[in-house]
C-alpha cells in the first residue's frame, strides 16, 4: 500500500544531497576566503528552525534576535555615557562578539539549499567592508563562484564508488527488439537475438555501451560484431544518432507475479519460475512466452473441445435425471459470432458448464491441463544450488480484451524493409503493397498473413503493386522467435487506405468505407492542468506510424473493466479531411495468470572491491563529464530535439522509476544529475554560477566592475532565459505525462 514512500524518501534525499553539496562548496570557500556568510540553508522556503554559535538552537529564524543584540551592543558604550540604566554593557558586547556570522538553518521546502553570502546581489547593501563579497579579488570570487560545481563534480566520484560496491547491474549487450519506425537498426542487417560483442573495435559488456557509441557518433560509419548462435558476423551501417536508435534489450521470461486464482497459481506455479518452453517451443522472451500461450491454447482447445462437450451431454442427462436443477446449467451460453475467437467462446462455455454439472453430481472436478509449460526453478532458500527443471500442464483462463483489428480492412502495404532479410534480398521495396500470395489473391493484410502461415521455409511467390507496375518476387519466409512467418517486413504506416469493410467491425460501424484514407488517431482530449498547457503551448497529437502505434498502451483512457475507450482518427475521402470515432471491439483471449511486472531485461550484474570501485567512481565520473559535453554539442547542433530534455516533474519521475530498481541505479543516476548540474551551472547565464564568472571577466577586461545598472539589466535578461527554459521542459514533462 505504501511502496512508494520510500522511492520517493529516496529521491528527495537523493536530489536534496546533491544541490546541498553545491551550495556547500561555495560556503567552504568562502568561509575560507573570509567573505561574511549571512545564512546557510539546507532546504528552501521558510525556516523550520536554525542554530547559531552564541545563541543555540531557535524554532524559525533568529535573524531578528541576533540584529538586535548586535544593535545594543553598538549602542552600550553611548548608553554608558548618557548614565542610562541598563543591563550590564559589557555582557551584552561579549555576547554579540561570541555570536557566530552564520545562521545554519532548516527550511520547509526538502529540495537542496542555499548560501546568502553579505553583499552577494545588487540589491544588498554594500558598506565597502572587507567581509563582503564584492571586496574580494576577481580571483577569490572566481574561487567561490566556481566551488558549487567543483563540488558536484567531486561527489559524483563517492556516489559511483558506492554505486559499484554495492554492484553494477547492466543490460546484457542482446538485442531483444528493433524498432520498425525508422530506426537504423531495423535498416542494418542485426537481428533479434544476436549478442552484440563490439563496437568500432571497442568491446561491448553492456548494452548502454552499443547505445552510447550511437548516440555519440551520429552519421558515421558504425562496424558491429554480434554472435548470431553459434557464429560470429560483422554488420556494418551508418547511424544517425540517437533519434534514430532503435534497440531493446532482451526481455526474460521471469514470473514476477502469479495472480491470486489464476490457472498458473491452480498449477503450482511460483513467482521467480523462469518459462523455459510452452508447447515444447522454447520461450527465450516474455513477449514469446505470450505469444506461445495465444497459439498453443486454440490448439489444445480444438483437440480437447470434443471430449468435454460430449462429457457435458453425459453429465447433463445423468443430472436431469436424477431430478437436478440445471437452471444455471442452461444459461451458460457462448456469445454467438462469426469471428475466429468463437472457438475460445464455446469453450469457456464448455468449461463453466462442466465445473456446474460437477458440483451438481458432487464430482471430483479433473482437468489434466491444456498447455504444457516447462519451467527452471531456484531454491529461495539455497540460491546456490542447481536450479530444478519442471513441467506443468495448465488449462489458461479466458479473458476479456480489447481490440481494433486493422488488418482485416487494410492492403499489406509494406511501411519498411528490414535489412538483411529475406525481404531485400528479393528486392521488395518500401510502399509496395501485397496482392497475392502464389497466385491467390489476398485483399487485406489479414489474408495475406494467413497465407504465409503455412508457407514457412518453403519457397513462395509474391506478387506486388508497386505504383502502377506489377511486380513479382519469390522468397523464403523464415520463421520468428514466436513462430511465425519472418518476411522482414514492417506492414502499414500512416496513412493507411481501407480495403474492404465489413459493417459489423468498428470501422464499418464509425462509417468508414472502402477508399477511406486513415490520417493519424487522436488522443482523447485533455482536461484540466493539461488541457491549459494544450492551448497556450500549442501541442500536438502524437505521431503515429505503424499500426503498433495505435493502441499504444496508457495513450487512451481504459474503462475499470481494462477496455479501451472511443479513439478519435482523422481520415480522408477524396481531398476532404474528417474525424470519426472507433470504439475497440471486445475479444476472448487466453490468460495463463502470470505477471512480468516491471521489466524483467536480461542484465549482468557485477560487484567490485574498495579498489576497483574507486577506479570505477573516477573513469565513470570522466564519462559522464564527456558525454554531457557532447550532449549539449548535439543540443545546439539540432542532432538531438530539444524536446528530449527533462525539467524538475521529469527528472523526479525518472529517479521514481531508477529508485525502484534499487539503491545502486539511483545512485548511478544521481552522479550523472551531479555532473550535469556542476556544468549546466557555469553557463555563461545571469543568476547562474557562470553568469557571475562571465561578469568577472568582463571586469578584467574592462579594469573595472560593470555598473549596477548593467548588471540589473542582465539580471533581468537571465532570469528571462531561465523562466523561458523552466516552461519549455515543465511544458514537455506534463506532455509525457498525459
Amino acid at each position: 500500500m505504501f511502496e512508494w514512500v520510500v522511492p520517493t524518501l529516496q529521491v528527495v534525499i537523493g536530489v536534496s544531497f546533491i544541490i546541498f553539496m553545491h551550495e556547500l562548496g561555495h560556503f567552504m570557500v568562502a568561509k575560507r576566503a573570509g567573505v561574511r556568510v549571512d545564512a546557510f540553508s539546507l532546504g528552501m522556503g521558510p525556516v523550520i528552525c536554525c542554530f547559531r554559535a552564541g545563541l543555540g538552537f531557535r524554532w524559525g529564524s533568529a535573524v531578528r534576535e541576533y540584529e538586535t543584540l548586535q544593535e545594543e551592543a553598538r549602542r552600550a558604550p553611548q548608553t554608558e555615557r548618557e548614565g542610562i540604566p541598563r543591563t550590564d554593557p559589557h555582557t551584552i558586547t561579549e555576547r554579540a562578539r561570541a555570536m557566530g556570522q552564520t545562521e545554519y538553518r532548516v527550511s520547509w521546502i526538502p529540495i537542496g539549499g542555499y548560501v546568502k553570502m553579505a553583499g552577494e546581489t545588487v540589491n544588498d547593501e554594500h558598506t565597502g567592508s572587507p567581509d563582503e563579497l564584492q571586496s574580494q579579488s576577481a580571483g577569490v570570487r572566481l574561487a567561490i563562484f566556481s566551488a558549487g560545481s567543483a563540488m558536484n563534480l567531486l561527489i559524483a566520484i563517492p556516489l559511483l564508488t558506492a554505486a559499484a560496491l554495492l554492484g553494477i547491474t547492466y543490460t546484457a549487450p542482446v538485442i531483444g527488439d528493433i524498432s520498425a519506425a525508422d530506426s537504423d537498426e531495423w535498416d542494418s542487417e542485426l537481428q533479434v537475438g544476436d549478442e552484440i560483442l563490439s563496437v568500432n573495435g571497442e568491446p561491448v559488456v553492456k548494452l548502454e555501451d552499443y547505445h552510447r557509441a550511437v548516440v555519440f557518433n551520429p552519421n558515421r560509419t558504425l562496424r558491429v560484431r554480434v554472435r548470431r548462435g553459434d557464429e560470429e558476423r560483422e554488420v556494418e551501417f551508418i547511424t544517425r544518432g540517437a533519434e534514430h536508435y532503435g534497440l531493446k534489450g532482451l526481455t526474460e521470461p521471469v514470473v514476477d507475479e502469479v495472480i491470486g486464482g489464476s490457472a498458473a497459481e491452480r498449477a503450482g506455479l511460483k513467482a521467480g519460475d523462469r518459462i523455459l518452453s510452452v508447447g515444447g517451443a522454447p520461450t527465450p522472451t516474455w513477449d514469446v512466452l505470450v505469444a506461445r500461450i495465444q497459439m498453443e491454447t486454440p490448439k489444445a482447445v480444438e483437440a480437447r473441445l470434443p471430449l468435454w462437450e460430449k462429457e457435458i451431454g453425459e453429465l447433463y442427462e445423468r443430472a436431469k435425471t436424477e431430478g437436478k436443477d440445471l437452471t444455471a446449467v442452461e444459461e451458460v451460453k457462448p456469445e454467438p459470432s462469426d469471428r475466429p475467437e468463437d472457438l475460445l467462446a464455446r469453450f469457456d462455455a464448455a468449461r463453466r458448464k462442466r465445473a456446474l454439472l460437477h458440483e451438481l453430481l458432487d464430482l471430483n472436478e479433473e482437468d489434466d491441463g491444456l498447455v504444457e509449460f516447462e519451467i527452471e526453478r531456484r531454491s529461495t532458500e539455497e540460491p546456490t544450488a542447481a536450479a530444478e527443471r519442471l513441467k506443468f500442464r495448465l488449462t489458461p483462463d479466458v479473458k476479456s480484451q480489447s481490440s481494433l483489428d486493422l488488418e482485416p480492412v487494410v492492403p499489406a502495404r509494406i511501411f519498411s524493409v528490414k535489412g538483411g532479410s529475406p525481404a531485400r534480398a528479393a528486392g521488395v521495396e518500401k510502399a509496395d503493397v501485397v496482392s497475392a500470395v502464389d497466385g491467390v489473391p489476398c485483399r487485406s493484410l489479414a489474408e495475406v498473413r494467413s497465407r504465409l502461415k503455412r508457407m514457412i521455409g518453403l519457397p513462395v511467390k509474391l506478387s506486388l503493386l508497386r505504383g502502377k507496375e506489377a511486380v513479382e518476387v519469390t522468397l523464403t519466409p523464415g520463421r520468428t522467435l514466436r513462430g511465425e512467418a519472418e518476411l522482414g517486413v514492417h506492414f502499414a504506416g500512416f496513412p493507411l487506405e481501407l480495403a474492404d469493410v465489413p459493417a459489423d467491425t468498428p470501422f464499418g460501424k464509425a462509417g468508414l468505407t472502402a477508399g477511406d484514407v486513415l490520417v493519424r488517431a487522436l488522443p482523447p482530449p485533455k482536461t484540466g492542468l493539461s488541457a491549459w498547457f494544450g492551448r497556450v503551448f500549442g501541442s500536438e497529437p502524437p505521431d503515429f506510424r505503424t499500426l503498433d502505434d495505435l493502441l499504444r498502451p496508457g495513450l487512451f483512457p481504459v474503462d475499470p473493466t481494462g477496455a479501451y475507450g472511443p479513439i478519435v482518427v482523422e481520415f480522408k475521402r477524396g481531398d476532404a479531411l474528417r474525424q470519426t470515432t472507433l470504439r475497440p471491439d471486445s475479444i476472448l483471449v487466453p490468460r495463463a495468470g502470470l505477471n512480468m511486472g516491471k521489466a524483467r531485461l536480461k542484465s549482468v550484474r557485477v560487484k567490485m572491491g574498495p579498489g576497483e570501485a574507486c577506479l570505477f567512481g573516477l573513469t565513470k565520473t570522466w564519462d559522464n563529464i564527456v558525454e554531457t559535453f557532447a550532449m549539449l554539442e548535439q543540443l545546439l547542433s539540432r542532432a538531438i530535439s530539444p524536446k528530449n530534455l527533462a525539467g524538475p516533474i521529469g527528472i523526479f519521475g525518472i529517479s521514481y522509476k531508477v529508485a525502484e530498481e534499487g539503491l545502486s541505479k539511483l545512485l548511478q543516476l544521481l552522479a550523472l544529475l551531479t555532473v550535469n548540474l556542476g556544468i549546466v551551472n557555469m553557463f555563461p547565464i545571469p543568476l547562474l554560477d557562470g553568469g557571475h564568472v562571465f561578469f568577472l571577466a568582463c571586469e578584467k577586461v574592462k579594469g573595472k566592475p560593470l555598473s549596477e545598472n548593467a548588471l540589473i539589466v542582465a539580471q533581468y535578461v537571465g532570469l528571462a532565459l531561465l523562466l523561458t527554459l523552466v516552461i519549455f521542459v515543465t511544458v514537455q514533462d506534463v506532455g509525457r505525462m498525459f
